[in-house]
């Protein structure tokens, strides 16, 4: 099957938060309020333009994230019944974008880890796990993997001093 033998790398960044002043407070304190908004991850598409709209609110990014979030993991599933990789990794970029800039969940870390896996050849990459740091998944071709994990790899010692911590997946 067309793209059934995709692997995934997994880093971690090797990032250890501790509050990391206002900025950070602020958004940690309100983590989560856009999931609390009654029905928001169930409004379907005739509805997600109201919720898109929500320019001036101060948690309309976080609710834009929800329901942009949502649309994008019933889209993934559809993606991965097809074997369609290509359509994933978009998705997972995409996700990544939203998590970064309407949640403001991710770190500097994991976006140059982002930012290095799309420009070095990789389907997708997206933050996971908790949100505030945590882990980036990365959907690599098997024929360009390990090329693209040492120029990640690479990409991130330059950016921080330091390697990031990784390990490899495959799908089952």
């Amino acid at each position: 099957e067309e793209g059934s033998n995709g692997r995934a790398n997994v880093d971690r960044g090797s990032v250890r938060h501790a509050g990391g002043g206002q900025g950070a407070k602020a958004r940690v304190r309100g983590r989560g309020h856009g999931t609390r908004v009654p029905g928001v991850a169930a409004l379907g598409p005739s509805r997600r333009g109201q919720v898109l709209g929500l320019q001036r609110h101060p948690l309309g990014g976080r609710v834009r994230h929800v329901v942009t979030e949502t649309a994008r993991t019933r889209a993934a599933a559809a993606a991965l019944a097809q074997c369609n990789l290509p359509e994933l990794g978009r998705l997972l970029f995409e996700g990544h974008e939203s998590l970064r800039v309407d949640f403001q969940s991710s770190c500097d870390e994991a976006d140059l880890l982002v930012a290095s896996a799309a420009r070095r050849g990789a389907l997708g990459a997206r933050l996971t796990g908790a949100g505030w740091g945590g882990a980036v998944i990365v959907l690599v071709p098997p024929e360009i993997e390990a090329r693209t994990v040492a120029e990640m790899q690479e990409d991130f010692r330059q950016g921080f001093g330091r390697l990031p911590g990784g390990w490899w997946t495959s799908a089952a």
